[in-house]
């Protein structure tokens, strides 16, 4: 993803046997080829809305879990604006949340996200973090360590706008998603881990 000049680099922590490999250099391109379509969807990509109040829904990604201290999996996300934007000079805040699935979470508001205030999602986010853009600082980035011990679970990500002014103000962002345990299979969602195997074999 692209990094513009100015940016802040930020490192967080949230909590809450394969079948043998057939051989040959078919099997290879059909496992790379696989990986590669259904590993998609631990990227998500876009502009936010242009306007002065939102909640705006990204994506989920199903990370692992493990009874060990460490981390099982790691979010990524970077949001910047355009080098020749010109902010306000009270300058842009976002939010960035994050939702386990648990029923205090994410349940508690999955229902209502698109009509509930912006204290009120926050109220039941897992992790908040605050993206400021202002001055010469037109980029963020910061990484979320996932620890979760008791079974694997998906998490939701969304931007929220409490009333920032971004008409003028286009502001993008890219999320990576990766369950560090899986080895090569880290890009997927644990929803979709082993599935390549379920092609090799049928």
């Amino acid at each position: 993803y692209r990094t513009p000049p100015s940016s802040e680099q930020r490192r967080m922590t949230a909590w809450p046997m394969a079948p043998p490999l057939r051989t040959g250099r078919a099997a290879c391109v059909v496992v790379a080829a696989l990986a590669i379509r259904l590993a998609r969807g631990a990227s998500f990509e876009g502009q936010l809305p242009r306007s002065m109040e939102f909640v705006q829904f990204i994506g989920k990604f199903c990370f692992d879990s493990s009874p060990e201290l460490g981390a099982v999996g790691l979010l990524e996300m970077n949001a910047y604006v355009d080098d020749d934007a010109t902010l306000p000079p009270q300058g842009v805040r976002l939010r960035f949340m994050i939702f386990d699935d648990e029923g205090a979470h994410w349940k508690r508001v999955r229902d209502r996200w698109t009509s509930a205030s912006c204290k009120e999602v926050e109220a039941s986010a897992s992790q908040v973090v605050d993206l400021t853009f202002q001055d010469e600082r037109f980029a963020t980035d910061f990484d979320i360590s996932i620890h979760q011990r008791v079974r694997p679970r998906f998490w939701y990500f969304l931007f929220a706008n409490c009333g920032s002014d971004l008409t003028e103000v286009p502001v993008y962002y890219s999320i990576h998603a990766t369950n560090t345990l899986l080895g090569w299979q880290s890009e997927f969602s644990m929803d979709r881990a082993g599935i390549v195997w379920v092609y090799l074999v049928s």
